[in-house]
């Protein structure tokens, strides 16, 4: 297991240190995939931060929130995990939406939830 992890790291830092010269749409597509699925456990904390948000606004009850979130972020991580792995398997391939993201947003941190200051 620390061997696998070792290699998809060492992989991940070669695929980001590549320069703008090497950057096309295969490698940012490659590089997508193994960043997905590394960072696909990170899901379930954001969804249960964006339920608490959004529970700690309407209601004092929290714990059904979290719990949807805890599920919600499940369900998206297996979903980016499954898109990472689309993303790993098809990077070769050439066309205008083989090379498009097929899980939104393309990156976990893209949208991270944030409490609305009054």
């Amino acid at each position: 297991m620390r061997t696998l992890f070792v290699i998809v790291m060492a992989i991940a830092f070669i695929l980001s240190s590549f320069s703008d010269a090497w950057a096309t749409p295969k490698t940012e597509k490659i590089k997508r995939g193994f960043v997905n699925i590394v960072t696909a456990p990170v899901e379930v904390p954001k969804q249960v931060r964006g339920f608490w948000i959004e529970g700690s606004e309407k209601t004092y009850h929290i714990l059904p929130w979290i719990f949807c979130g805890m599920v919600k972020g499940t369900a998206n991580m297996f979903a980016r995990i499954v898109s990472g792995a689309w993303d790993i398997v098809s990077f070769p391939f050439d066309g205008p939406q083989i090379l498009d993201p097929i899980y939104g947003p393309e990156y976990v941190f893209d949208e991270l939830p944030v409490r609305d200051e009054k």
